[in-house]
């Protein structure tokens, strides 16, 4: 099997299991947060609420970071592609687990900073597939793929692999949706990590386990991309 086909075939396995993790994120994540939260300061919340902000408006104000190059060949973006996310998991883990140790205070450091981590990421990745690092919308596309609920997903994934002509900014609307998705999906492991104690376990895994799901995501949905526009999907 040459190496597009194999790809192709994970591409398709991939937004299988997209799909089915996407549905049981929304059916696990409430009831689990609402034990948690009953002995976590009620602060946490707001403290996510307002680094999500901060993410919205940095994903659409951020520099670009890579250019990318569509002449290469997939297997060359592919590699590109991964040693960025490795990186880019070191990085957030080392991060994570320091500030992690510090508990509450240190942890609410952490929250801006894993975000800003988690854009770079997207535009190193798109970069590597040759795909515009520049369009902000496509990587706000991107980050919310990762973490969408089961509708939603579909409705991205559509999107992504149809930029060209479905090329268009996240509504109002849908940006609450996007915030929604990713704090139900976040807010489990970034909340121990503010609690003293655990922090220093749980801050450097959590932080290296988001990087890679998303940094995976973004790979694989930038795939699709190339394939779709190439008529092989």
């Amino acid at each position: 099997m040459e190496y597009e086909e194999r790809i192709l075939y994970e591409v398709l396995q991939w937004k299988l299991k997209l799909h089915k993790r996407a549905s049981l994120v929304r059916r696990t994540s409430k009831s689990v947060q609402a034990k948690l939260q009953s002995f976590l300061p009620k602060k946490a919340d707001r403290m996510l609420a307002a680094a999500f902000k901060q993410l919205a408006t940095g994903i659409l104000a951020a520099p670009v970071y890579k250019k990318g190059n569509s002449s290469l060949q997939l297997e060359e973006m592919d590699r590109k592609a991964r040693n960025a996310i490795s990186l880019y998991q070191k990085t957030a883990a080392a991060e994570g687990a320091g500030t992690g140790a510090g508990g509450l205070l240190l942890g609410t450091l952490d929250l801006p900073f894993f975000f800003g981590l988690q854009a770079k990421l997207l535009s190193e990745v798109a970069a590597a597939y040759g795909l515009p690092a520049a369009d902000k919308h496509f990587l706000a596309h991107l980050f919310w793929l990762s973490y969408a609920s089961e509708k939603d997903a579909d409705l991205l994934i559509r999107r992504i692999e149809n930029w060209q002509e479905d090329k268009r900014p996240l509504s109002k609307d849908e940006w609450k949706s996007f915030q929604q998705d990713y704090l139900d999906s976040i807010e489990l492991a970034k909340l121990l990590q503010v609690i003293p104690g655990l922090g220093a376990l749980t801050g450097g895994t959590a932080n290296y386990q988001l990087a890679g799901r998303l940094g995976t995501d973004a790979m694989n949905a930038c795939r699709a991309r190339i394939f779709k526009e190439k008529g092989k999907l």
